[in-house]
């Protein structure tokens, strides 16, 4: 049965969202034994699916979230057993599907990571033809063109060939916004874990706008990026506008508490008419 590459990817990008949103869901993550467990079903389905970009981004994903895990002291001796273990199952499907030359998985999985194959071939062909008519036509464009009947894999080259550089610098400006703002929000909140009030595992939602960042300079529809990717962006700033919006809150009740004064008692005392009457 043949599927269409877009369609597979678009499974392995929901799937990556999915697994790291699922890992994110117990705020002391090295005592999730049911976030360990899916994660590691999840890296075997995309070991199968074979999206060479979503695994590469997968693995960078992992080691981001075991370094800001780390750092906040939140990633244990557990956390870093689950993340062997979790290692130790991906290799153990390698070595089942390489460990014979002529099983069909070590073929596909060896044409795939050798960089050699008929997609990178086209992505180079793509990136030839898209300099070729950025140079007859840098400011305007040229319009819309395929190679092999193939859009350009890189959002920023298409951009730029189709549409000309005022097309080119709003996405590289916009792409310069998202990755600035991403890194602020891992560099306050992974470097000071008192910020974070949410119950989620920030280290485990912080990788999440790596997969759209990365596969924009390959993935195919112009670079666009798919709707799953859009989806983890939209996951990961709208948690940190979340905790930003909690701990608004909670500071104006600590305030309009510092500043009530304490309640006192109201003793009524009842006297007698006649206690203080001369006798």
């Amino acid at each position: 049965m043949t599927f269409v590459a877009s369609l597979k990817n678009s499974v392995a990008v929901c799937v990556f969202v999915c697994a790291f949103v699922f890992r994110a869901a117990s705020p002391r993550p090295s005592r999730d034994v049911a976030g360990i467990a899916g994660f590691g079903a999840a890296i075997v389905l995309l070991l199968l699916l074979n999206t060479r970009s979503v695994i590469i981004v997968t693995a960078l994903g992992i080691l981001v979230a075991m370094a800001l895990g780390a750092v906040a002291g939140t990633g244990g001796s557990r956390s870093a057993l689950a993340a062997k273990a979790a290692g130790a199952v991906a290799a153990l499907v390698l070595v089942i599907g390489l460990g014979n030359p002529e099983s069909p998985v070590s073929t596909a999985m060896g044409a795939r990571y050798s960089f050699e194959d008929a997609s990178a071939a086209a992505r180079t062909e793509q990136a030839t033809v898209a300099f070729e008519r950025i140079r007859n036509h840098p400011l305007a464009g040229s319009g819309y063109y395929e190679v092999d009947n193939e859009p350009i894999h890189n959002l920023f080259l298409s951009a730029w060939m189709e549409a000309g550089l005022p097309a080119f610098l709003l996405v590289v400006t916009f792409y310069l916004a998202l990755l600035s703002t991403w890194l602020s929000a891992v560099w306050r909140y992974g470097g000071n874990r008192g910020l974070w009030v949410l119950p989620i595992a920030f280290e485990w939602i912080a990788p999440l706008p790596i997969l759209p960042l990365f596969r924009v300079w390959l993935s195919g529809d112009g670079g666009h990026p798919f709707l799953g990717e859009w989806v983890g962006v939209g996951i990961f700033f709208g948690a940190v506008l979340a905790n930003d919006l909690r701990r608004r809150v909670g500071s104006r009740r600590r305030a309009a508490i510092a500043i009530t004064p304490a309640a006192r008692p109201t003793v009524t005392v009842l006297r007698n008419r006649n206690a203080n009457v001369p006798r």
